[in-house]
């Protein structure tokens, strides 16, 4: 080997053809192909420049086809050996030069009048020239003679020279002035004569004008167009090269094969047993190299255009990719390839709220200076259930605020003032409007706007869980039909307002878990879309499955230029045939109606997880989330807020109850009342959700009035009843009712349209005279 001079090759990727382009949702593989690199026998070392410098080279693999072997693999970044404008010269102008400028043509117009009519004038032109040149001649002559004369001497001259002068001044003086009297009448009877051709010609020069304006219009706005596309044409060239000029580095990648050629044709001898056939000795010989590395610097994105029909219950979805190249390399005439194969995705979208459990215990009274009113109870049995009635501001919210400002002083702590005293015997006070209190909140009158309801607002917590959760969900979020929730909370303690904390991370951790009993039931009511016809196709990929990576073979051959705009390609053209709506309502945490879209993938595409520009009843209103999602399996979406379906949350009703004598009991009757009414002209499915307290101190009971006839995990059949209007008592739909062991109340209702109902909850609580309630 060491009689061998090392034998150097430089290549350039720059303009070389690649052999595939696989797009992953993080990086890119690209495969090249080098045909055709000289070699000789013994030592040769390949340099190849050109690599974007992110790639990355621990990912690199060299393979190849020849008489020789790889010997060794450098990595190496480097600064450019060229510049940008000898790659990329910017070119003058080239082609066909288009002239702004009408030609001088007369576009087949005739214009012989015209001609004859100017022939005219510069023969009358002429003429005058040559009778202004006798006047002038004239005018000389005599002036000539007259000098001629003065210069004579009388002295010098005889009588008979004299004689012949004056004779010969006579008759020159008087040809002069018939000339000159002749060439004035001509001029003028020329200058006449002109004056009317001028005019002449200038109305023939203007209907000519007119008429080859006309007859130039083709012909000019054929110009104007070349001129234009030229224009455009020269435009686009300098975006592009400007474009490739933003992702343009000084540094670029470098790989160095050392390769081991074998002059004689024959292979290593740990592969001379693979080998067919021997070639013949020969100094030079040719290999082709294969190059497969990584980049970050492509990649592409599932994107979707989802479009929903509520009245149909019907939908379809375009599933498309966009990808993009944003190295400073050009994947010239390459195969591109989408592959799932790392479908890492991420994002929090807003979810329906959840009630959890409502656990209380009990703690030992203390005595309070304030009454608080209620129906019944008189204030001495009422301190039992301060705690859980009011939230003053030094009570209940300035404990919230010291445990909120130990978590975060920053975070933003808000305050309502102590309810007034009243007397014992009337109705408890409301609380301000921007606080809403009691069990389940308080709501809006029919006919409020979107920014009442939301003021009235109520997402109750307890601990530094609540606090957690108002601080993350403080920021406005979108909605279908818009408004954003109002987070605006107070915590009490049982019986007013006390809802069940969320969960920690503030969001569902599995949507298409939280409501798979009603969904269940409202997917009975699924239809069935019909296909659209008439509509432009477009070329689809071919799509291949191994394992758990999903390719598509983007058709045909692209080449990928550094650039910043995303390319698209549509993947797939989905109908929707299993699509259901329906209304979740939980007036505790916020008095509206939440629609929800059930979704099946009936398709056998999967889908990833991405974002979808939605489209609800043929207006656009934003962007939403698609999770993933395999062939034959649902996903819920959120779209918000429906108006169509009102809701009212009344305002907690709380009255004593009778207990004996001997009991040392406190005991009172909790009353929230939820009414909804459909304004919509069609039936809607309606999911409404309400709780009662859990305890977690067998001196705390709690028993459920209303519905009645429910024992933990019991459901049964929501009555007639319900309807406000008696006329509707028959006809207003049909819905059960069901309690879960943590205390949630469940009514799964088909509500007609243009009816109105209400749904009641009312339950005991007992706690042991001298105690009060607190939430845990």
């Amino acid at each position: 080997m060491s009689s061998y001079e090392v034998n150097t090759v430089e290549l350039s990727l720059q303009g070389t053809p690649t052999k595939t382009v696989t797009l992953a949702p993080e990086r890119a593989t690209i495969v090249r192909e080098l045909a055709d690199v000289p070699i000789k026998a013994g030592p040769n070392k390949i340099i190849i420049s050109g690599f974007d410098n992110r790639v990355d080279f621990d990912s690199l693999r060299v393979t190849g086809h020849g008489p020789a072997t790889i010997t060794d693999i450098q990595t190496s970044v480097v600064l450019r050996d060229e510049d940008f404008d000898d790659l990329y010269p910017d070119e003058d102008s080239t082609g066909e030069e288009i002239d702004s400028e009408d030609p001088d043509d007369t576009f087949g117009v005739d214009r012989s009048e015209l001609d004859s009519v100017i022939a005219e004038i510069k023969e009358i032109s002429a003429k005058l020239a040559y009778l202004d040149n006798d006047k002038v001649s004239s005018t000389q002559s005599l002036a000539f003679l007259d000098s001629y004369g003065r210069s004579m001497h009388a002295k010098d001259l005889e009588a008979v020279q004299v004689a012949e002068y004056i004779d010969v001044y006579q008759r020159k003086r008087s040809d002069l002035r018939e000339t000159y009297e002749k060439a004035e009448v001509q001029i003028t009877e020329f200058n006449e004569k002109k004056e009317k051709l001028e005019r002449k010609r200038e109305r023939l020069e203007e209907r000519f004008e007119v008429e080859r304006d006309r007859a130039a219009k083709p012909s000019r706005k054929e110009r104007k167009a070349k001129l234009k596309q030229k224009e455009l044409k020269e435009k686009k060239k300098r975006e592009a090269r400007a474009d490739i000029s933003s992702f343009w580095n000084i540094y670029t990648g470098r790989v160095t094969v050392h390769i081991e050629g074998h002059g004689d044709g024959t292979l290593p001898q740990d592969r001379r047993d693979s080998a067919s056939s021997v070639k013949k000795p020969d100094i030079n010989d040719d290999i082709t190299l294969s190059l497969t590395y990584v980049t970050s610097a492509a990649r592409w994105t599932p994107r979707y255009d989802l479009m929903l029909n509520t009245p149909t219950s019907s939908g379809s979805l375009v599933y498309r990719a966009e990808y993009y190249n944003r190295s400073c390399e050009t994947w010239k005439d390459t195969n591109v390839i989408l592959s799932t194969s790392q479908t890492t995705f991420s994002g929090v979208d807003e979810h329906i709220p959840i009630l959890l459990p409502w656990n209380v215990a009990l703690r030992k009274h203390e005595v309070m200076e304030v009454e608080v009113a209620t129906d019944t109870i008189p204030s001495k049995k009422m301190s039992n259930w301060t705690g859980a009635l009011r939230a003053s501001a030094e009570g209940v919210e300035a404990k919230q605020y010291r445990k909120s400002k130990s978590m975060n002083e920053n975070a933003p702590v808000r305050y309502s003032p102590p309810w007034p005293t009243n007397s014992s015997t009337q109705p408890l006070p409301a609380a301000p409007p921007s606080v809403a209190r009691g069990l389940f909140g308080s709501a809006a009158p029919f006919g409020a706007n979107e920014t009442e309801r939301q003021s009235l607002t109520v997402h109750q917590v307890q601990g530094q869980q609540m606090m957690q959760q108002v601080h993350a969900q403080s920021a406005p979020r979108y909605q279908l039909f818009g408004g954003s929730a109002n987070n605006d909370q107070r915590t009490s303690a049982f019986g007013f307002g006390n809802a069940a904390p969320s969960h920690p991370d503030g969001a569902n951790n599995d949507e298409d878990e939280d409501f798979d009993d009603d969904d269940d039931q409202i997917d009975d009511d699924a239809s069935t879309i019909q296909g659209s016809a008439n509509v432009l196709a477009f070329r689809q990929s071919s799509r291949h499955d191994y394992g758990l990576t999903t390719t598509y073979n983007v058709p045909g051959s692209r080449t990928l230029q550094p650039s910043s705009h995303v390319r698209r390609h549509i993947i797939a053209e989905i109908e929707l045939s299993s699509m259901t709506f329906s209304h979740v309502i939980i007036p505790k945490l916020k008095p509206a109606a939440f629609l929800k879209a059930r979704v099946t993938n009936t398709s056998t595409t999967p889908l990833l997880r991405g974002k979808a520009g939605l489209t609800v009843d043929d207006a656009f209103l934003g962007k939403a989330t698609i999770p993933n999602c395999n062939p034959g399996v649902p996903f819920n979406l959120n779209l918000g807020v429906d108006p169509a379906i009102q809701v009212i949350y009344s305002k907690p009703k709380v009255r004593r109850a009778t207990t004996g004598y001997f009991n040392k009991e406190d005991c009172a009757i909790f009353t929230r009342v939820c009414r909804i009414n459909n304004t919509k002209s069609s039936p809607v499915s309606l999911v409404v959700l309400d709780q009662i307290p859990v305890s977690e101190d067998e001196r705390i009971r709690v028993r459920l009035i209303e519905p009645k006839g429910l024992d933990k995990g019991d459901s049964a059949k929501i009555g007639a009843d319900v309807s406000i209007d008696p006329k509707r008592a028959k006809d207003w739909g049909k819905g059960t009712v069901h309690i879960n062991k943590d205390g949630e109340i469940k009514w799964v209702i088909t509500l007609q349209k243009t009816v109105d109902i209400r749904l009641i909850l009312e339950y005991e609580a007992k706690i042991p005279s001298g105690l009060e309630v607190v939430g845990l």
